[in-house]
């Protein structure tokens, strides 16, 4: 998945057949992310007029099953941004979601809130990162009260290659620093490079 212009754009292969899916992100009043698709191709055929011909839809042709935090209606995706995550466990809800030419921004709210200040990160300069502002945030041994938290990525030259599951291999192999108002930031290795470096 990529972003183009404000939109997501998909691309795989199903059952042998490539395909490419241009849709726009937009936030459902329950919390969920709907991927709603604007272009469908396969083989480079736009192909979305056709499947209308003959009463086709995406929730016919995907078995969303054995996915973790999607289900599809219609042509719709819709996403459970802590569904979709593996352990541990993320708590609250999506109150605003943002896709500009380079990222997605989901401002999580706690259930009940409204208005959410905006976040500043501590290096505003910091091109691949994760920052965690507010709530309680536990990792490992640590918990972490009224989180100030941001992960930088160690080689931002290429995508952060992040895993929720080995984040602490990361997290040693990494550097870590507090900042003057007690916030922490960590500069970690790519998981991949991690991998590498070790075999």
């Amino acid at each position: 998945m990529t972003i183009d212009h404000g939109q997501i754009r998909q691309h795989g292969t199903m059952r042998g057949i490539s395909f490419d899916l241009v849709g726009d992100l937009s936030l459902t009043p329950e919390g969920d992310l709907r991927l709603h698709p604007t272009t469908v191709k396969a083989v480079g055929i736009h192909v979305g007029g056709l499947m209308k011909l003959f009463g086709l839809n995406l929730q016919k042709l995907v078995d969303t099953r054995q996915a973790r935090g999607v289900r599809i209606v219609g042509d719709d995706f819709l996403l459970s941004p802590t569904g979709l995550l593996p352990p541990p466990e993320v708590e609250g809800r999506v109150g605003q979601v943002e896709v500009n030419d380079s990222e997605i921004v989901q401002v999580f709210r706690p259930e009940g809130s409204h208005a959410v200040e905006p976040l500043t990160p501590p290096l505003p300069k910091a091109r691949n990162y994760m920052f965690f502002r507010g709530g309680v945030l536990r990792f490992g041994k640590l918990t972490m009260d009224d989180t100030d938290l941001m992960i930088e990525d160690a080689r931002p030259e290429d995508p952060f290659d992040f895993w929720l599951d080995r984040y602490n291999d990361q997290l040693v192999a990494g550097v870590s620093r507090n900042t003057r108002d007690h916030g922490l930031i960590v500069e970690m290795p790519d998981f991949s490079w991690l991998i590498r470096s070790r075999s």
